[in-house]
């Protein structure tokens, strides 16, 4: 898993020294848990698919751990509306970015909010992480991104609320239907 982090930020150093060394012009980007309409429920690690899935299709919405972590999420419109403005911002160039929402929700809540908004939702089920991914399995507790660079440098502030992303995010999959939430 810590894999995954580490080749990302080789990937950063590499691009990164490409450009102070020849010129390159590059922008790095971060981006927390982005969501919204088109969102793949059968792509990896989106809990926000996971639960529209689960709650469409009338399943427990399924906790990993205790639901106590918390995470960022940040509205498909948002992030690449972050992404444009780090690419036509010239102050922006060998410099890293992170695009994100500053709101910080817990997992349990993000569960919560979306039986809410699905009506008839089951309660959640708590799955321990050693069940789920092994004995060894480690999960960050807490991931917020700090905005403040990109909020001075792109003018960039996330402007959908999560609540207002779930809502058409879930709107779009009750569009696609069963298609696409079985798959």
């Amino acid at each position: 898993r810590w894999s995954y982090a580490v080749s990302k930020l080789l990937d950063e150093h590499l691009a990164l020294a490409y450009h102070r060394q020849r010129g390159l012009p590059v922008v790095v980007v971060r981006y927390f848990n982005a969501y919204g309409p088109r969102l793949d429920p059968r792509g990896y690690g989106s809990v926000v698919a996971r639960f529209i899935t689960q709650a469409l299709t009338g399943q427990p919405l399924t906790i990993y751990g205790t639901g106590e972590q918390t995470r960022s999420f940040t509205y498909v419109g948002d992030t690449a509306r972050g992404t444009q403005l780090a690419m036509e911002t010239p102050a922006a160039e060998g410099r890293v970015f992170n695009i994100g929402n500053g709101r910080e929700i817990s997992i349990a809540a993000l569960a919560e909010q979306i039986r809410a908004l699905v009506p008839g939702t089951a309660a959640p089920v708590q799955i321990p992480y050693a069940e789920a991914y092994g004995a060894d399995f480690e999960e960050a507790q807490r991931r917020l991104p700090d905005t403040s660079r990109a909020a001075e440098i792109l003018g960039f502030k996330a402007q959908v609320s999560l609540e207002a992303g779930l809502e058409q995010t879930i709107r779009w999959f009750e569009e696609q239907g069963d298609e696409l939430i079985t798959a």
